[in-house]
């Protein structure tokens, strides 16, 4: 991973900014932990935008990254961080995604942030 851009990454998770939400990248109530990274994104380069959509999920509302799907990491995002695998890193969980580490097993910010800082 580019180390500019992770360390930008664990800034914006430890900030408080970002209020943290499941199963979106960014939804009306906040974001995943990837999300924030494609926010970054946005932020960095002028590139891309948050679109809502007009058809609530489960009473949530999702924006949607230049309107593609809602729950996964763009790969414009990917190339711009320098990510070559699909967010895969070990915990005591054995092998897990950023996604799972986010959603499945609600690890906060500022612990997904010290993975990061660690694995990547």
């Amino acid at each position: 991973m580019d180390q500019r851009i992770k360390e930008l990454w664990v800034k914006a998770l430890r900030s408080g900014e970002y209020k943290q939400t499941q199963h979106f990248l960014n939804c009306d109530r906040g974001f995943c932990c990837i999300g924030v990274l494609a926010d970054l994104y946005i932020k960095e380069t002028n590139e891309g935008h948050w679109q809502q959509t007009t058809t609530p999920v489960d009473g949530v509302t999702p924006l949607v990254f230049n309107d593609v799907n809602a729950s996964i990491l763009p790969v414009e995002v990917m190339e711009w961080a320098g990510l070559v695998n699909e967010l895969i890193v070990t915990s005591e969980h054995g092998k897990v995604s950023f996604y799972e580490l986010n959603d499945s097993l609600r690890l906060s910010f500022v612990e997904i942030s010290n993975i990061i800082e660690k694995q990547l």
